[in-house]
């Protein structure tokens, strides 16, 4: 969320769905193939080691570019003015953008990669390694506790630097900004440091004694690439689980992505500061996220698989996104009806309604956040001790196609948003009333107020077109298919688990 907030403050917000698909996507898949490659001649703990000596690097070298930027002569303002002013189709001008401000496009991918590699991955890698079964699953608890600690430090130390922003001179600011990577930098320097500590001080000492001699065992034969490939191929399990991570991760990016355009109406319409609303907001779902899962994690519901059923748990998380999609579209759907915006049967159903948009702000915003407590909680946990029951051999094989995988999900997302806002046309039958207000907005005559009514009302038809098509893309990519026509509700789940018994 960090990172979201330094490239709005320096790009466009459209620019992070292109920073996505065209940057982090391809990167990602790089990283994924050039590790799997590593993972035939090097350990898990060597490669750890060399991705975070590469952060520490870029994280120092943002902090010297913070503070030579403005020195390097090249206007950047005025080319990005003159790339508003420009004929270009949005494609073209939110890509330059990304390319005009190279910091923010660079921050924002380390970001992504860092939460997504280095935590997720390799740390999570380094411990299935390091750890017995059963010290694993009691070190996981706390370590999602101390991960949710560091989600609420960060909602924290981020109001603090925009109240700071605030009577700080633009000097002042960029000294603060240059020092912050300095610090990340010194902390990734840390954490190599203990690492190395556990590994020659701690992990090296027997920790009991052996009631027998043991005899030197042949070293075991490490699994290529290819052959690596061929096993994912044929594993059913890991099939399950990464269908059910790319889903989520295409859900949750458009149930988010309707929530984001509704912050954005709803600071419209009433008169509210975009940017000030929706950090509030990404606050606010920081200290729930981190507070509840802590909450969960000190409780025995971590040991609710071993209480209930993998079943039970795995259930979790798809009922409350069924219960986020009815709440955030239904809202969504109900504001835009109530202010006439929608399709003619939603506008006479509501036409005695009145828009209730900070109840959809704060209801989709507790809705995203039950979605990640339980996907951390319930999803995650189990992922990671039903993950210690692979080989070691394949182990780490499986969890770098696992997490590859919701890339995927996301990217699927991002890139149906990047086609539909070029090349396809998803309006309505009111589309001859948009043409109308986008032809008003094109008038030099209108009056400054004029022109915001009427951007305001374009901003509702075009929330309104965008939740069509996602209650459509939807039904089409859970359903599609699969649903005999004498099934209704959830007869579709046994015809998948029919599928994926095949």
């Amino acid at each position: 969320m960090t990172q979201d907030a330094y490239v709005m403050g320096r790009q466009d917000p459209n620019c992070i769905l292109y920073i996505k698909i065209f940057f982090i996507l391809p990167l990602s898949i790089l990283v994924i193939l050039g590790i799997n490659y590593m993972l035939g001649t090097r350990s898990i703990s060597k490669i750890f080691t060399s991705f975070s000596a590469m952060f520490m690097v870029l994280f120092f070298t943002f902090g010297f570019w913070v503070l030579i930027e403005d020195n390097m002569g090249f206007d950047r303002e005025a080319y990005k003015e003159s790339l508003e002013k420009s004929d270009w189709s949005p494609f073209v001008k939110y890509l330059s953008l990304t390319l005009l401000e190279p910091l923010a496009t660079l921050v924002y991918i380390t970001a992504e990669l860092w939460g997504s590699l280095i935590l997720s991955y390799l740390f999570l890698s380094f411990l299935n390694e390091s750890c017995s079964k059963r010290q694993h699953d009691r070190f996981i608890p706390p370590l999602f506790i101390i991960t949710n600690v560091s989600l609420i430090l960060s909602a924290l130390v981020t109001t603090g630097f925009l109240k700071l922003k605030e009577i700080l001179s633009p000097a002042q600011t960029v000294i603060m900004m240059s020092s912050i990577f300095f610090i990340i930098g010194i902390l990734v320097l840390i954490l190599m440091l203990l690492k190395f500590h556990l590994e020659v001080n701690i992990m090296s000492k027997p920790i009991f004694i052996p009631s027998h001699v043991q005899h030197d065992k042949k070293k075991k034969d490490s699994v290529g690439f290819v052959e690596s490939l061929k096993i994912m191929k044929q594993s059913r399990f890991l099939f399950s689980m990464c269908s059910i991570v790319f889903m989520y991760n295409i859900l949750y990016n458009l149930l988010e992505s309707v929530f984001k355009n509704g912050v954005k109406n709803s600071a419209e319409a009433l008169n509210l500061e975009k940017d000030t609303h929706s950090v509030h907001l990404t606050n606010i779902d920081q200290y729930i996220t981190g507070i509840a899962v802590i909450l969960l994690n000190l409780t025995s519901f971590s040991h609710l698989i071993d209480l209930k059923s993998w079943t039970f748990v795995a259930l979790i998380t798809p009922v409350v996104t069924l219960i986020s999609i009815v709440v955030i579209l239904g809202l969504g759907i109900h504001n835009s009806a109530a202010e006439k915006e929608s399709i003619s049967i939603l506008n006479s159903f509501f036409s005695s309604s009145t828009p209730k948009f900070l109840l959809e702000n704060y209801l989709g915003m507790i809705c995203l956040s039950a979605m990640k407590i339980f996907k951390y909680s319930a999803f995650d946990v189990t992922k990671e001790r039903i993950s210690m029951r692979i080989e070691n051999r394949y182990r780490p094989k499986f969890k770098i196609w696992f997490g590859s995988i919701g890339y995927l999900g996301n990217a699927y997302d991002k890139s149906l948003k990047v086609h539909e806002n070029i090349d396809i046309d998803l309006r309505n039958e009111e589309s001859d009333e948009e043409d109308i207000v986008q032809d008003k907005l094109k008038n030099p005559n209108d009056s400054v107020e004029e022109m915001k009514r009427t951007s305001i009302q374009l901003l509702k038809m075009l929330r309104v077109r965008q939740t069509l098509h996602m209650l459509d893309l939807v039904q089409r990519t859970l359903l599609g298919h699969m649903t005999p026509p004498n099934q209704q509700g959830w007869g579709f789940i046994n015809r998948i688990l029919h599928l994926v018994d095949q």
